[in-house]
């Protein structure tokens, strides 16, 4: 039979019967090369005025990527078709993650619950993540990681999974401090048993249907309240309740998440203690009677990080109306996300991209041409890392190393000799002759100064000293294997 779609000319034609009986409706369905694939793949994100998610990291090809069409997980992933894994989330505020090392201690916690082994051990899942922020260049938004009991098969038990997988992905988000009141209502979906309500796996569906059942009734999120009658959690955040009395109280954890944010606010919220605005802090079971009749309520989650609720079930929530200790509480949540301890932020280490790495490139090769026949040629300096150095000193891009290496072969200039482990320096700083001339520098890992220089020769010229500058802040020996 005659296709009737140019693309299926090319193979054969199914058909279903459909309507009444003896009726046929021609249904075209391709097979499509692999080629073909990715180019469907990737047309949806052709008209894209911006990507939502700049990088991605997966265990099953073990590295980054930044096309979002190749941001995909094998359809026999135990994760995708049986649930088993389990994920986190550390949010990116302007260049630094926030308690990724809280966020990344509940993960593992969760994993063992699950029975998923990580196929890293926690310093290499850390280091993947951070690196995954840094090729992302995201300054604001999410990284989300999961893992899972890997792909293999379609049965229940992961015995048939060669080894678990992990993923983590960049979302990047341009998310504020949320200041405006929202509806709550008390949610009828039953929630999850504690078993699996305190590790945060991927089995989301009782969370899905009570945010949609929200949804339907307009408010912006439910409130599950466990069979004994307490306040448990919202779908994916935790709530908390200020008192008449001006008592933070947040449900108890040994039945729901252990929300990060949560026990960040409890960590911080004695400030106000201290300074009269609150009168205690604590953790405890509330029923639903005495949660509604709080002055104050709250979602607290890592992307809010605190949503003041007005209104419960349509009844208002205190005054009605978002209360002065609950924007004093998000002010002091927020200031930690965007200015708190170092020990809670990490500053992200972007990577300079191959396009800023090709202008530098080029800038260096313009200086070279024009001094190509003066006598007064600066030199640029190559720093060589030895294998196993735990000094993380900034390398010069390999492309300017291969530069400097062609050009001193094409003078007949000595080799480069190799790395003495002697020095006391970890890394070995290697002197190296210009293309264009005798001069040499020889530059110290690490003070980043020149160190010492061949008698006569000239200091490198202000532009070689920007560009050594502008490689130091942003090039990392990882850097190397894009040169």
């Amino acid at each position: 039979m005659e296709s009737q779609n140019p693309s299926c000319d090319h193979i054969t034609d199914a058909t279903v019967k459909t309507g009444e009986e003896g009726s046929e409706n021609d249904v075209c369905v391709p097979i499509y090369s692999s080629s073909e694939v990715l180019g469907k793949l990737q047309e949806k994100w052709k008209s894209a005025k911006k990507i939502p998610y700049p990088a991605m990291y997966s265990s099953i090809f073990g590295g980054i990527t930044l096309d979002p069409s190749l941001m995909v997980i094998p359809i026999d992933d135990h994760m995708v078709h049986r649930g088993h894994g389990i994920f986190d989330t550390a949010m990116i505020v302007n260049g630094y993650l926030y308690e990724l090392d809280t966020h990344l201690d509940r993960f593992l916690r969760s994993a063992s619950k699950a029975k998923v082994a990580s196929p890293f051990p926690r310093s290499t899942l850390r280091t993947i993540l951070v690196k995954l922020a840094a090729a992302s260049h995201c300054k604001k938004g999410s990284l989300r990681y999961w893992l899972s009991a890997g792909p293999g098969d379609f049965l229940l038990s992961p015995a048939g999974c060669p080894t678990s997988a992990f993923y983590a992905v960049v979302i990047d988000d341009d998310f504020s401090q949320c200041k405006e009141g929202v509806k709550a209502i008390t949610s009828t979906v039953p929630m999850k048993a504690p078993q699996f309500a305190t590790m945060k796996n991927v089995n989301y569906l009782p969370n899905v249907l009570s945010q949609m059942e929200a949804e339907e009734k307009g408010a912006f999120a439910s409130i599950w309240v466990d069979d004994d009658g307490y306040i448990a959690e919202g779908p994916n955040v935790n709530v908390a309740f200020i008192s008449k009395s001006k008592e933070l109280l947040l449900p108890k954890f040994d039945k729901i998440l252990s929300g990060c944010t949560a026990r960040r606010l409890l960590a911080l919220a004695p400030k106000l203690v201290e300074q009269g605005i609150l009168s205690s802090v604590g953790t405890g079971d509330i029923t639903l009677e005495r949660a509604k009749g709080s002055a104050e309520a709250m979602y607290v989650g890592s992307g809010l990080p605190i949503l003041p609720i007005i209104a419960w079930d349509e009844q208002p929530v205190g005054e009605g109306k978002v209360g002065a200790l609950t924007l004093a509480l998000s002010d002091l949540l927020w200031e930690d996300m965007i200015a708190g301890p170092e020990t809670h932020r990490l500053r992200i280490p972007y990577m300079i991209d191959r396009r800023r790495r090709s202008d530098v490139a080029r800038v260096v090769a313009r200086r070279k041409r024009r001094r190509s026949t003066a006598a007064a040629c600066r030199c640029l300096v190559v720093v060589q890392e030895i294998p196993g150095c735990p000094t993380e000193f900034p390398l010069l891009p390999s492309r300017n190393f291969r530069y400097h290496h062609a050009a001193a072969r094409r003078r007949n200039s000595p080799p480069l000799p190799p790395p003495s482990p002697e020095k006391k320096c970890c890394c070995a700083a290697i002197p190296w002759p210009c293309g264009f001339c005798a001069k040499i520098g020889v530059l110290c890992c690490r003070t980043g100064q020149l160190k010492k220089k061949k008698k006569g020769s000239n200091q490198l010229g202000s532009l070689g000293q920007s560009v050594l500058l502008l490689f130091a802040m942003y090039i990392h020996p990882s850097d190397l294997q894009y040169g």
